[in-house]
């Protein structure tokens, strides 16, 4: 059985440990505070402005771009090696990949290893989704033949052809 000298010390203990910890609490440094001097105001007649899109890189219709700047919605110019492309064949494929449907591009003349790898990871990036190679032809993760069709059109192909 506990006595009264017990439950004495051991609410002492606990007075003087918990005392330690709100000593360590408060003795950490504080973050400062950001204060205006009063030289920096936003949206004042100082011509200091910045829209959200702006901050984004996102121009307006209208606006100029700041020197060096590019916009997120530009495209680059048509590279080399979609000169070289002469039609393109897009296709929709769900055999044999478990049930997942990919969109197939297969390209005339066919490309080289490098260059098809090329291709593939550009088309990744502009169309916003998974690509890799088999076999010279590249593989779209979805079913994305509208978005790649659009894609090749901007970039110089010529004759694209749809598959089923």
């Amino acid at each position: 059985m506990f006595t009264l000298e017990g439950f004495e010390s051991f609410f002492t203990d606990l007075q003087t440990r918990l005392a330690e910890r709100v000593s360590r609490i408060s003795k950490k440094p504080r973050k400062k505070k950001i204060e205006n001097s009063g030289d920096l105001s936003l949206g004042s007649e100082v011509n200091f402005s910045l829209s959200i899109g702006e901050a984004l890189g996102n121009k307006l219709p209208g606006e100029s771009l700041l020197p060096g700047q590019q916009s997120a919605e530009s495209e680059p110019p048509p590279e080399n090696g979609n000169e070289s492309i002469q039609k393109a064949i897009l296709r929709r494929e769900s055999a044999g990949r478990g049930g997942r449907t990919v969109t197939v591009v297969d390209v005339r003349p066919r490309l080289e290893a490098g260059a098809a790898l090329d291709l593939a990871k550009r088309m990744r990036k502009g169309l916003g989704c998974g690509s890799h190679v088999e076999d010279g032809k590249i593989i779209l993760q979805g079913d994305i033949g509208d978005r790649a069709e659009v894609w090749l059109v901007k970039r110089g192909v010529k004759k694209i052809a749809r598959g089923n």
